[in-house]
């Protein structure tokens, strides 16, 4: 039996600059382009800087929901991380037992991953066409991935393809009610060129859908975790007030996002 954990995941909003992106593909123009962006925010993350904004804020409490699924191992896990951008990921895991594996289609960011994690196998691709056998891990991770695709069914089965039976698939899906508002923002800015947002049309899934695509292949969903309680007011906060007022307001969330960001499936 398939054992398949999704978490709804609101991780922040890039607000910087960007070109005009035109289609799907251009996600990893755009990943290749920001990996210094998030070159940045995980350094941030390393030195305990949590509550510096939407993005370091919203992964810290992801990384504790994954670290909870994922506890640390005494005999090595097969693990892949699908699209695992930078590669911190793979080095939080590393330490904690796992026999990791990499693939990131970006330059950028294969770039600083296979740095970052000299002693792993890194491949550059997608997770359309994943350069493994069939069965070959243990646990298959993906976050921030799904909704750059224009094909999530083949994506799912691709990656349902590598698991070994039994075998864990955890990936991140934004749902399209959320409260930060940036699948509606995201709706406007992938048709009109708005000034600072990024032009790239995404795609956003409820709990449903991603149900639908799991039964259509032959998986069961387990277990759905809220990851973060970020509103538009914290994303227009980032950008307005300072960035010690902003700290105040995550410390304050935190013990709200325990309450409302949970919930079982």
């Amino acid at each position: 039996m398939w054992k398949h954990v999704v978490s709804y995941a609101i991780i922040g909003l890039n607000m910087a600059p960007s070109p005009d992106f035109k289609s799907h593909q251009d996600a990893i123009l755009l990943h290749h382009q920001q990996a210094q962006f998030f070159e940045d925010r995980h350094s941030e993350l390393s030195r305990g800087e949590v509550f510096a904004g939407t993005f370091n804020f919203g992964r810290s409490r992801l990384m504790k929901i994954f670290d909870q699924w994922l506890p640390p191992v005494a005999s090595p896990v097969a693990f892949l991380d699908v699209g695992c951008g930078t590669g911190h990921d793979l080095l939080h895991w590393s330490a904690r037992g796992y026999s990791c594996s990499g693939v990131e289609p970006a330059d950028g960011m294969i770039e600083v991953a296979r740095k970052l994690n000299p002693a792993l196998r890194i491949e550059q691709a997608t997770v359309s066409c994943l350069p493994f056998p069939d069965s070959s891990f243990d646990v298959v991770i993906a976050i921030e991935v799904l909704r750059y695709l224009d094909n999530e069914h083949a994506a799912l089965a691709e990656m349902l393809r590598v698991i070994k039976p039994g075998g864990q698939l955890i990936f991140t899906a934004t749902s399209p009610v959320s409260l930060c508002l940036f699948p509606l923002i995201n709706q406007i800015s992938g048709r009109i060129k708005l000034p600072t947002l990024i032009h790239l049309l995404q795609h956003f899934h409820s709990v449903s859908s991603l149900r639908r695509m799991l039964v259509s292949n032959g998986a069961d969903l387990v277990e759905v975790n809220g990851a973060g309680f970020v509103t538009a007011l914290h994303l227009l906060g980032d950008r307005l007030l300072p960035s010690r007022w902003m700290e105040g307001i995550y410390r304050w969330c935190s013990p709200l996002e325990d309450r409302l960001s949970r919930h079982s499936q």
